[in-house]
């Protein structure tokens, strides 16, 4: 592992280097001043960070309005991610390519281990054994306590059986929330896999499987490897454009290429795009307003009501004609 990154758009089918990012880490987003800056309407003024923690470094979505994802995987706002030298993050409209420089740094960067974040903080490091568990949650023997526990035994545990990680629960918690969504316990995890509960974020760090060698676009996987790129079919994209790849090499400036547009309309930023409601922002992508909902002689209840009433005037009317006539 190396303690600086260049960053590269990747967006145009050739990459051109936009900055050298060492471990103080930064923002990336509009604004001139950021770290990493993007002249895009669909990137927001502070779309992101970048972190150095621990030896590893993190990439967090700073609840920007038109979102961001790690090698095709649509990230969660405000939650810290694991990313590697290799991966392709899309911000918006544009895709970053990380790539390692600086110096070596004393890191056990093809080390199994779970990441322990607190409030955002980088809390430690756990390697995880080929067999046994790894690490506790809540309890009397609790490697990571828990504030509002009560239970005398673990609510979560992590174990390795077989080379396989699995999380669960020893205190009858049946739900947990992995990656954002609720899980039925005990559930197996995987590289970059994320695990929370109260204030902390625990996330499996497994260089073995590298998500980061995996690109998926349109309709096929491509997994890259010293030869150039291997496809096999997918179900669905995972990217968040729909992109054509292509081998990377020395001929060749970006694996993206015969690129066509954002799978979705986007929402465009041009006056801020911190997360916010694009009434706000600009009005050149919105989608046009719901049609005004029907009066009530509209409907079919006025429409009846209004018929009745016809029908009521002429009987009167009827009736006064017979009565004048006598």
């Amino acid at each position: 592992m190396f303690n600086e990154l260049i960053i590269s758009d990747d967006t145009e089918g050739s990459l051109v280097e936009l900055a050298h990012l060492n471990a103080d880490g930064g923002t990336v987003g509009r604004n001139p001043e950021a770290a990493i800056s993007i002249d895009s309407e669909a990137v927001s003024f502070e779309h992101a960070a970048i972190s150095f923690m621990g030896g590893r470094w993190f990439f967090k979505d700073l609840g920007s309005t038109n979102r961001s994802w790690i090698n095709g995987e649509e990230v969660l706002p405000d939650r810290w991610r694991i990313i590697r030298p290799g991966d392709f993050v899309q911000v918006g409209d544009r895709i970053l390519y990380l790539k390692e420089a600086g110096s070596p740094i004393d890191s056990p960067s093809n080390t199994r281990s779970l990441l322990v974040l607190r409030e955002g903080e980088f809390l430690g490091e756990v390697s995880i054994s080929a067999e046994g568990t790894v690490l506790r949650v809540g309890g009397l023997q609790a490697d990571l306590e828990l504030s509002r526990n009560r239970s005398s035994r673990p609510v979560l545990v992590f174990d390795s059986r077989e080379g396989e990680l699995v999380v669960k629960s020893e205190a009858g918690l049946l739900v947990g929330l992995k990656n954002g969504s609720e899980v039925l316990l005990p559930v197996s995890l995987r590289d970059r896999d994320e695990v929370t509960i109260e204030d902390y974020q625990i996330l499996v760090n497994d260089p073995s499987e590298d998500v980061a060698s995996r690109i998926q676009v349109g309709s096929s996987e491509r997994l890259r490897d010293d030869g150039g790129w291997q496809e096999r079919s997918m179900d669905r994209a995972r990217f968040g454009r729909s992109l054509v790849g292509k081998s990377r090499g020395e001929d060749v400036d970006s694996p993206f290429d015969g690129r066509v547009d954002l799978g979705e309309r986007y929402w465009g930023t041009r006056s801020g795009g911190e997360g916010r409601p694009l009434a706000q922002d600009s009005m050149a992508f919105l989608p046009p307003p719901p049609p005004p909902p029907p009066t009530f002689m509209e409907t079919a209840q006025g429409r009846s009501l209004l018929i009745s009433v016809v029908i009521l005037l002429v009987g009167l009317i009827s009736v006064g004609i017979l009565l004048v006539s006598r």
